[in-house]
């Protein structure tokens, strides 16, 4: 999650920092690197997710509350990005709530 021009997010992510490749970058507001692995071979049948129907081998959840208020300037935007590597022929569904309370010029 980080702070950058509204027009650079108007351009769309090749305009926008990275997690991974920029993570050196001093606009995050959040920034973490992870790491989730399936904790066995998927032979067959998967672990089931709370709703008892769908297919999980690995889960991460994080909470996001930076518990700050921010003051954005005129013509800047919050924005949030999601980088990563997957090995094989993984594949990940990713869902990201967040709060940030904001000081609107």
């Amino acid at each position: 999650m980080g702070i950058t021009t509204a027009e650079a997010i108007a351009v769309g992510i090749t305009a926008v920092p990275t997690p991974i490749s920029d993570d050196q970058w001093d606009g995050w507001l959040y920034h973490r690197f992870f790491s989730l692995v399936s904790p066995s071979v998927m032979n067959g049948g998967a672990a089931k997710d709370t709703d008892g129907v769908t297919g999980v081998s690995a889960a991460v959840r994080f909470e996001v509350d930076s518990k700050a208020m921010r003051k954005l300037p005129e013509n800047m935007a919050v924005f949030v990005v999601f980088q990563v590597t997957e090995v094989g022929i993984a594949t990940m569904q990713f869902h990201f709530n967040s709060r940030i309370l904001l000081k609107l010029p």
